[in-house]
């Protein structure tokens, strides 16, 4: 940074960015010794606390910070239909992009049993565990409970 005292701006945000953004007005560092303090002053009411950090306290990566975020951010929605075209893709693409948008993906094992393709995966998955003796299949002893597990459906 060549003039620390000077605001930190970016000409190219656009009008949503810099209402996310607080700017740094003022930084100024002091050597005393070993200790190097750091203090900032911003131009929000919220973040003017004009405290002293040591930097011995962050690891030697961070950098100082630049600007603060105030709020949140939010997404304007913008439907992909609008900017991306299937006109151009080959029939086979087409077709396989196709099928990636009709396939249901299941959220959990109850709902990925009641699809035949789905429970079919599952069997198979199951008999490999079996097959590598990842685990077997026994009656439950009274007073124990069992091991929960959490089953991922994705398409490859």
């Amino acid at each position: 940074m060549e003039n620390p005292t000077e605001p930190c701006t970016n000409n190219t945000m656009s009008e949503n960015d810099r209402s996310d953004v607080v700017v740094l007005e003022n930084m100024e560092e002091k050597n005393h010794g070993d200790e190097t303090k750091v203090r900032i002053e911003t131009s929000n009411d919220e973040a003017e606390q004009g405290h002293a950090r040591k930097l011995d306290e962050y690891g030697p990566s961070l950098d100082i910070p630049i600007a603060l975020r105030k709020g949140t951010r939010f997404c304007t929605k913008h439907p992909i239909c609008n900017y991306v075209s299937y006109d151009n893709l080959s029939p086979q693409f087409r077709a396989f992009t196709t099928s990636l948008d009709s396939t249901i993906i299941p959220k959990n094992i109850y709902i990925a049993l009641e699809c035949p393709e789905w429970k079919n995966v599952v069997m198979e998955e199951m008999k490999a565990f079996e097959k590598n003796r990842t685990w077997e299949i026994c009656a439950l002893p009274k007073g124990h409970k069992t091991v929960g597990c959490k089953w991922v459906f994705s398409l490859k």
